[in-house]
């Protein structure tokens, strides 16, 4: 469960607090994680620092709680009737998702927190679930259609497509268009998804 800071002393004031998260996502925008401050964020929301930290313990808890709120995978119901198909659609959204400007917010923590082991955990601990619920029904009803018929480690499969769709994207920037989606749905989960764990052991 994502950590969520609790206001100490007095019932949360909602639209502080929205002050807050609005001027910690302009700063991160302006500046980047690293060079962001607190001092700085409560100067843009018009609150002392004292009003931050009742709040939020440091600036990881902050911003990570901030991104956890603002980033959303606004994936809809999939459900072609087919595996393959689905998987393309999923991948299409999140790769959509990333392209955009919560992603780009997204991909510069995940880059600031190879540094910094305490972001890092926190923004572990905050995963958006939409997209790994939503496979989760995409593999559960191709079980049922029988397009699969062993188990699935959908957190392993989700990490690997994730760490490539980063790599395109923010690393190589090389495209990632239909015919790529294709090629990690063809080239990696169906292959995997339909392998007959009892055959490769002969």
């Amino acid at each position: 469960m994502c950590p969520v800071s609790k206001l100490i002393g007095r019932p949360r004031d909602l639209e502080r607090e929205k002050a807050i998260h609005c001027a910690a996502l302009s700063v991160i925008k302006e500046v980047g994680y690293d060079r962001a401050t607190i001092e700085e964020i409560a100067t843009r929301a018009k609150v002392s620092k004292a009003t931050v930290y009742r709040r939020w313990k440091n600036k990881q808890e902050l911003i990570t709680e901030v991104v956890k709120s603002h980033t959303k995978h606004n994936i809809s119901n999939i459900d072609t009737g087919s595996l393959r198909e689905d998987l393309i659609e999923l991948i299409n959204g999140h790769v959509t998702s990333l392209k955009g400007e919560d992603g780009s917010l997204l991909i510069g923590l995940l880059t600031s927190s190879q540094n910094d082991p305490k972001l890092s955990q926190l923004l572990n601990e905050c995963k958006p679930k939409e997209m790994q619920t939503v496979a989760l029904e995409i593999l559960n009803r191709a079980k049922k259609r029988k397009e699969i018929s062993g188990d699935f480690n959908l957190d392993l499969l989700s990490e690997a497509v994730g760490a490539i769709l980063i790599n395109r994207i923010a690393i190589t920037r090389q495209p990632v268009d239909r015919n790529f989606i294709e090629s990690i749905v063809d080239g990696i989960l169906i292959p995997t998804l339909t392998n007959d764990k009892h055959k490769r052991k002969k």
